[in-house]
């Protein structure tokens, strides 16, 4: 299945929520905006403790206002995480219940076909990964770039040619991003596949324990289990080594930006920097 057509299944379910997600956006967008000021009103802060003359007044100001978006912060983050995990329930309850449905109307030769299990383990174990979806992947994703779009908004206010200079590194995220997720979405298959099958080895060899010790098979049954169990910590194995290869390459560059920053932050080499063939002062 294309991905297209399974995101549109999946978002099919929070239509009768849409309401919901959209007074969640303007929630993040209340949080996005209060992540980018709060550090301009610490800088403003900063800045006054370098004047002659210090305005205590308006640091106190500074202090306050900032300790108030703070709060104000945290009330709205509770009342997102709220709303959405209370909607992300509905959907994941609507979504069991087409699913067992579903499961209902399989015919006698599938389900002779098709192991308990993993039956089990679709209307379970899978639906609850799609939770996650709901309540945190969607909302965070728009909040990250909604962070990014007003955190370089903020750098460009500041400083234009530390800005552009940060974004070189941009690109090289993004080369990552696509090559490992190619990587990450194959290794995470296999793992759900795996625990797929273990679930319907267990349920059906748990059910079925007495037959198993009457003809004496708890040796292969051991076997069979051990050679699952095997499959499936491998692939756990090759999930946490791409997830090893692709977190500390990002930090890295993160690490790598900001040493930049800090070599090319004086005002001499920032001289005469170009920008699409145009001297940025």
């Amino acid at each position: 299945m294309k991905d297209t057509r399974l995101f549109k299944r999946l978002f099919a379910y929070m239509k009768p929520y849409l309401l919901r997600y959209v007074v969640a956006i303007v929630f993040m967008i209340i949080i996005v905006g209060i992540d980018v000021i709060s550090p301009l009103l610490i800088s403003a802060s900063l800045a006054e403790l370098g004047n002659e003359v210090i305005d205590f007044n308006k640091i106190v100001m500074y202090f306050i206002v900032c300790l108030g978006l703070t709060l104000l912060m945290y009330v709205i983050q509770f009342l997102q995480t709220m709303l959405l995990h209370y909607t992300g329930q509905r959907i994941v309850y609507k979504i069991r219940e087409d699913v067992f449905a579903h499961i209902q109307s399989l015919s006698h030769h599938q389900f002779n076909e098709i192991p308990v299990g993993t039956l089990v383990t679709r209307d379970t174990s899978d639906v609850n990964v799609l939770f996650q979806l709901y309540t945190n992947v969607i909302i965070s994703v728009l909040k990250n770039t909604a962070t990014i779009v007003g955190v370089f908004i903020a750098m460009v206010l500041l400083n234009a040619k530390l800005a552009i200079i940060v974004l070189c590194i941009l690109p090289i995220i993004l080369i990552l991003t696509i090559v490992f997720r190619k990587f990450l979405r194959k290794v995470h298959r296999q793992v759900r596949t795996e625990v797929s099958n273990m679930n319907a080895f267990l349920s059906e060899n748990i059910s079925g324990i007495k037959i198993t010790q009457i003809f004496n098979r708890e040796a292969r049954k051991m076997q069979e289990f051990t050679d699952r169990n095997s499959k499936l910590g491998k692939a756990k194995h090759r999930q946490i080594f791409v997830f090893g290869i692709f977190r500390p390459m990002v930090y890295m560059l993160y690490i790598s930006s900001v040493m930049c920053l800090f070599f090319i932050g004086d005002k001499g080499v920032l001289d005469n920097v170009t920008f699409l063939g145009q001297v940025i002062t």
